[in-house]
């Protein structure tokens, strides 16, 4: 409560459905809508892939694995 950004790690995120993924969307939406900003860190290439063909990119920053 009260904080402007989030930042999510996904280090050890493997893999999302479309179902989550939609789910993800809205609330990321919502966040956006209330004014704070969403950071995914440490995605891997596939997942943020995904989260650009979903739409998640165009709400959150979305930055990618180094590995």
């Amino acid at each position: 409560a009260g904080a402007d950004g989030m930042h999510i790690s996904c280090a050890k995120l493997i893999r999302v459905d479309f179902s989550a993924a939609g789910t993800l969307l809205n609330w990321v939406s919502a966040r956006q809508a209330e004014g704070r900003s969403v950071q995914f860190l440490e995605v891997n290439r596939l997942v943020a892939s995904f989260f650009n063909v979903i739409g998640i990119t165009e709400h959150a920053r979305v930055l990618v694995r180094c590995d």
